[in-house]
């Protein structure tokens, strides 16, 4: 039989127990000379779906083993893309599971430049996924950016059908009915509005979700309209859940390398400072990781953590508001946020240079913090006290720094209590709840100056140890050794030295970094800052 194209290509996660997944590569692969399929290797899955046994060069090999598949490429994160994987493989005609808005686009743009076909794989109705996390449109949700709208064009059957399992988490800030009379202005306390509505839009500001039963001319009015950021609802998850996550990996590869270098820019001007007057400092937690084990941030980390004991604290307040007057940096101590806001308890030095990020620790104090540094990045200050030497003192001045914490957490603008729930069982969550309600009738200010008159409670003592009491809440109860922090040592960062403690491998076992030149698990090597992450902050 001859075929109609000499090499196909489709990325694909591979499923290959999958019905529905094998007899559609096998119908692709019927009208290919040779077909070739790319499945993602063991990091692009744990980032997708966690860590787990998975082994791409096994799912290789039962592929290969099918007489219809000429061969498989791993995808790593350089080849998730199709253009990477045409520069490899020169195949004729590539298949996909969505069409990804501006990027898909772009991707049509240079197959027919090289007369590539380009085919869809995309279902002739809506395909529920497997499983939430194997939801493509789900993860492309997640990484729309807290400034972009989602908007439905459609409001019938597909409109129905998104508010049922999407609309919960990623509500829509409208919907548009393409009919000439809509028959509702509101449904499921969404508003309805006219396709005119679209034409007020910038592209960079909506992320349409195109829930009309005719795809294609509701395509051609976004695209009319200038609207380039869209997804169907009609998605073979299989292929799309790659394409999706070579879009997201993309923006925060950028992300990273963009927000490294403002953060270098900030850790070389507080040492600069701290060195000028003497001041004791010392990097801690994962940057004195990347300082060690990089000579530089952790490749994929975006923030910055220093460590200074309570006196060189003192110092640096009375230096900071005339070191930083002008109008690149900003020294903000805990209890500066404005109208009686409350983050958390870290002093932090903000850069207000050039771009905003998208970063999502601002919204805990949206709407309500007058300081204006939304979007900046920051280096977090840990402060280093005495920690007595009676176990039985200590554990009751950590407890009550623990209570205080929470009151004050009332004085947040808004609080995700989901965010509690892998370390808190519901009665505890609900008794947080009525903890957040008593420390919102308490003054803010005076729950601030007990906490630090307790972070002192040992200042007189002759202690062994320091702790840190404005550690994340959980892990404040933790001792380090005073003998291991000394003067600080000097040692690279990228083209300039920074303090690490003299004993730095006794601080990094202290907090529980043990094996800390070895990299961590591949599921969680992704910024923590970042706007979509899902790793969870107190």
């Amino acid at each position: 039989m001859e075929k109609k194209y000499q090499l196909g290509y489709c990325g694909t996660l591979g499923s290959f127990f999958n019905k529905t997944t094998y007899l559609r590569l096998k119908a692709c692969a019927e009208e290919c000379g040779k077909f070739v399929i790319g499945i993602p290797d063991e990091y692009v899955m744990a980032r997708l779906f966690g860590d787990s046994t998975y082994c791409a060069e096994d799912l290789r090999r039962l592929w290969l083993d099918c007489r219809w598949v000429d061969d498989v490429v791993i995808l790593d994160v350089t080849k998730l893309g199709k253009r990477q994987v045409y520069e490899e493989l020169r195949y004729d005609v590539c298949f996909y599971g969505t069409e990804y808005g501006a990027a898909f686009e772009e991707d049509r743009a240079f197959m027919e430049e090289r007369g590539i076909a380009f085919r869809s794989l995309m279902p002739e109705n809506v395909e529920a996924p497997v499983s939430a996390a194997q939801d493509a449109l789900r993860l492309a949700l997640n990484n729309v950016p807290p400034d972009q709208k989602i908007v439905l064009f459609g409001a019938g059957a597909g409109f129905d059908y998104y508010m049922q399992n999407y609309g919960g988490r990623y509500r829509p800030a409208y919907a548009v009915d393409c009919t000439e009379e809509p028959e509702n202005t509101v449904k499921a306390g969404v508003e309805i509005r006219k396709p005119d509505a679209l034409r007020e839009e910038a592209d960079r500001d909506v992320f349409i979700v195109v829930c009309d039963g005719e795809y294609q001319d509701a395509l051609r009015q976004l695209q009319t309209a200038g609207l380039h950021h869209y997804r169907p609802l009609r998605v073979w998850h299989e292929a799309a859940l790659i394409e999706e996550f070579a879009m997201a990996f993309a923006a925060e590869t950028d992300y990273v390398e963009r927000a490294q270098d403002t953060l270098a820019v900030l850790l070389r001007e507080f040492a600069r400072v701290c060195e000028k007057y003497g001041i004791r400092y010392y990097m801690i937690c994962g940057s004195l990781i990347g300082v060690i084990r990089h000579q530089d941030i952790i490749p994929w980390d975006d923030d910055l953590d220093i460590c200074i004991p309570r006196e060189d604290y003192e110092k640096l307040k009375k230096v900071a508001r005339e070191e930083w007057k002008n109008d690149e940096f900003l020294f903000l101590n805990y209890d500066e946020l404005g109208n009686g806001a409350f983050l958390d308890f870290f002093p932090r030095l903000f850069y207000l240079k050039g771009e905003k990020f998208q970063v999502k620790l601002w919204k805990k104090v949206k709407d309500r913090a007058k300081a204006d540094v939304d979007g900046r990045l920051w280096i977090d200050i840990y402060i280093l006290d005495n920690a007595s030497r009676s176990e039985r003192k200590h554990k009751m001045a950590m407890s009550l720094l623990k209570d205080i914490y929470v009151l004050c957490m009332g004085h947040r603008g808004s609080i995700d209590y989901t965010e509690y729930e892998s370390k808190l069982s519901a009665p505890e969550i609900r008794l947080l709840k009525v903890v957040h309600k008593l420390g919102r009738c308490l003054p803010c200010k005076m729950l601030t100056s007990l906490y630090d008159r307790i972070c002192r409670y040992a200042a007189k003592e002759d202690c062994e140890d320091y702790c840190i009491a404005n550690l994340v809440v959980f892990y404040i109860q933790r001792r380090v050794r005073r003998a291991f922090f000394g003067n600080g040592i000097l040692k690279p960062f990228r083209d300039f030295e920074v303090r690490v403690p003299d004993d730095y491998d006794g601080v990094l076992n202290a907090m529980g970094y043990g094996g800390y030149m070895n990299f961590p698990r591949l599921s969680v090597r992704k910024p923590s800052h970042y706007f979509n992450t899902d790793i969870k902050l107190w």
